[in-house]
């Protein structure tokens, strides 16, 4: 028997390591084959457990996944597995702060945009607000930004949370602290 744990959904040009693992009672001869929309991706003739193989997609769709073990088997039911997995757009992120570090990380990742104060929220999935002062921020427009859903991280520094007087804030109770 064998599983394939491919990830339901990913994104453009990130880098996706998919695993199949094998359960196998007897050392016998075997072949695995992993097929992406038909086509090869991955084979292997090792009988380790666990045999990890990388994608990266270049455009947003729906891939199907077989896995197959070829073996001699009398439960040949056992030795396919199927999966699928949804490619989308990377989100895109406003990034409102001045850390080069976190801007560049969250560039690997999403297509950040860094702005010097929140924007109009209308073309974003997700807002990071690194070290920003409470007075900086409009929680009136986040708040409904989060109800439909849309993301929010919150990062401190020597201008935000006890030191951007964030208590006693709208924005403040927003937050899951104290």
């Amino acid at each position: 028997a064998l599983v394939l744990e491919v990830t339901d959904k990913t994104f453009i040009a990130i880098e996706n390591t998919y695993e199949v693992i094998l359960s196998v009672n007897t050392k016998i001869d075997e072949k695995i084959e992993v097929r992406r929309d038909g086509q090869l991706v991955y084979e292997s003739d090792s009988l380790e457990e666990t045999h990890s193989f990388r994608q990266t997609f270049t455009r947003p769709n729906i891939h199907s996944f077989e896995a197959k073990l070829i073996v001699e088997d009398d439960e040949a039911i056992n030795n396919v597995y199927y999966k699928t997995t949804r490619v989308v757009q990377r989100p895109k992120v406003a990034y409102v702060g001045t850390n080069p570090d976190m801007f560049s990380f969250l560039k690997l990742l999403f297509d950040a945009e860094q702005v010097s104060s929140i924007p109009s929220l209308d073309s974003y999935s997700a807002l990071v607000l690194s070290n920003t002062p409470a007075g900086a921020i409009d929680s009136s427009s986040l708040d409904a930004f989060i109800a439909d859903g849309n993301g929010l991280a919150v990062f401190g520094g020597d201008k935000s949370f006890d030191f951007g007087n964030y208590d006693g804030d709208d924005f403040g109770i927003v937050l899951p602290t104290k």
